[in-house]
């Protein structure tokens, strides 16, 4: 008698128990197949099969999803490195012992781009948003750049002239199995921090700031020039500004 459940599942499904099964999909056949899943069985965990969908389904999307826009993407985290490495007046030194701040994080996955900076050599780093850290995601997140950077810090750091010696000695004390835990206090003594505040009052020391950044934020804020006065505050002699402004993605503004 034939199921009803298989007989919803398309031929080669990663799902069945066929022996026939494939591993290549194209996306809009693994997101199908994740959406009979979920309607199926309710919940994920109560399927069988969701370790073989889910993987097969990341193997596909982690290179496309391998952008600036994504925030727990490699090309995200590394963005920064390579916009100070095209500027004539900026040197891979810049950085070096300085503390950097990054508005408008977000509340997802601010940590882990900080992460990177911090391996580079940055003293300290604080990110500054209104959103509430998601604790899961951000510090798990930041566990999985700093296991890739210890491993191969080429893959962020490339071309910058810094050994996996260095690069664990700039992230000394980071408490790594605590954040693939999601341990809020693996962070406890490490300079990185994130701060749930106004960007127009960050309660950071005036003229302490070597760099600062932000993605996709200015256009946001209701009065950019009370921001502008904020970052120009902290800011210390001498300091950069990095802040993209995006147009194009995002739906419309006021």
């Amino acid at each position: 008698m034939t199921n009803p459940k298989q007989s919803q599942l398309s031929p080669g499904s990663v799902l069945s128990n066929s022996a026939g099964r494939r591993t290549q999909m194209t996306i809009p056949e693994l997101v199908e197949e994740l959406q009979i899943a979920v309607r199926e069985h309710g919940d994920l965990t109560n399927s069988n099969h969701e370790g073989r969908l889910l993987g097969t389904l990341w193997a596909n999307l982690e290179a496309v999803l391998d952008i600036p826009s994504n925030r727990f993407s490699r090309v995200k985290a590394k963005r920064l490195l390579r916009l100070l490495e095209a500027h004539p007046a900026i040197s891979f030194e810049t950085l070096q012992g300085g503390t950097l701040v990054d508005f408008g994080c977000g509340g997802l996955s601010p940590l882990s781009s900080m992460l990177v900076m911090l391996a580079a050599g940055a003293a300290r780093c604080i990110g500054i948003d209104l959103d509430p850290l998601n604790e899961t995601l951000a510090l798990r997140a930041a566990a999985k750049t700093a296991m890739e950077l210890i491993a191969e810090p080429r893959l962020y750091l490339e071309p910058y002239p810094i050994t996996g010696e260095q690069v664990r000695k700039n992230l000394e004390g980071l408490d790594i199995l605590g954040l693939a835990l999601g341990k809020v206090d693996a962070l406890e003594g490490f300079p990185l921090e994130y701060r749930k505040v106004s960007a127009e009052a960050t309660g950071i020391d005036s003229a302490s700031v070597a760099c600062t950044t932000s993605t996709s934020f200015l256009e946001h804020v209701p009065d950019p020039n009370t921001v502008l006065a904020e970052i120009t505050r902290i800011s210390k002699p001498g300091a950069i500004g990095m802040h993209s402004i995006d147009g194009v993605d995002h739906r419309s503004y006021p």
